[in-house]
């Protein structure tokens, strides 16, 4: 018999700590909760669902649907063995170079929000997609922020760009924070800088200063 309450069967793209993105058919709303369904291959199980709160939603750039980053609450080891599982069993799709994990670079930039604590931060890395950014305060997770980033090009002294805190985990000691932000709402103009920027930093760095996100 139909069971017409079976969560929603939906794409791996990846999992980051305890953030899981998925492509959907159909958009999501910010903070709403739901459970996901993840096909799984050559496993007993044959899917897994997974409880979600959904931080950001948009539509995929290389095809039909949308793409979803959400937050798990899991305890630390229940996510290690859910990435462990995804990673090696989960179905996913053909997304040609979207489906390639992400380079980032290390890179320590000046950074100015009105949304973070003091109002300033310095990154910790930087891909096409997002960075890390560190602070001295906790940032809710699904705030959007507005960025202005300093670098060191004479010919670029700047990057303004706007994202969504996926993620907040503060030190042992209560007196760091480090932010995992999604890049949203970017222009081609603002896709093209941050991409040159990348591209010309990435030519002046060693190779153990790119990291596979």
């Amino acid at each position: 018999m139909l069971n017409l309450f079976a969560p929603e069967v939906v794409s791996f793209f990846e999992m980051s700590e305890a953030t899981l993105t998925f492509l959907s058919s159909r958009a999501k709303a910010v903070g709403s909760k739901q459970t996901v369904r993840i096909r799984l291959v050559d496993h007993e199980a044959g899917h897994v669902d997974v409880p979600v709160t959904v931080v950001s939603s948009r539509s995929n750039s290389m095809g039909k649907g949308y793409r979803i980053s959400a937050t798990l609450g899991l305890e630390p080891l229940h996510l290690e063995q859910l990435e462990d599982l995804l990673y090696s069993f989960a179905v996913r799709p053909d997304l040609g170079k979207l489906g390639r994990r992400s380079i980032r670079q290390l890179v320590c930039l000046k950074a100015a929000s009105q949304e973070i604590p003091g109002r300033q931060g310095v990154t910790v890395d930087m891909s096409s997609h997002g960075l890390r950014l560190r602070c001295t305060g906790p940032v809710e997770v699904g705030m959007s922020l507005d960025l202005i980033l300093q670098t060191d090009m004479g010919g670029l002294p700047s990057i303004t760009a706007r994202g969504r805190v996926l993620s907040c985990t503060g030190s042992a000691d209560g007196l760091a924070y480090e932010l995992g932000i999604d890049f949203i709402g970017s222009s081609p103009a603002q896709v093209a800088i941050v991409d040159y920027y990348l591209g010309t930093l990435s030519s002046r760095v060693q190779p153990g200063q790119l990291l596979a996100v």
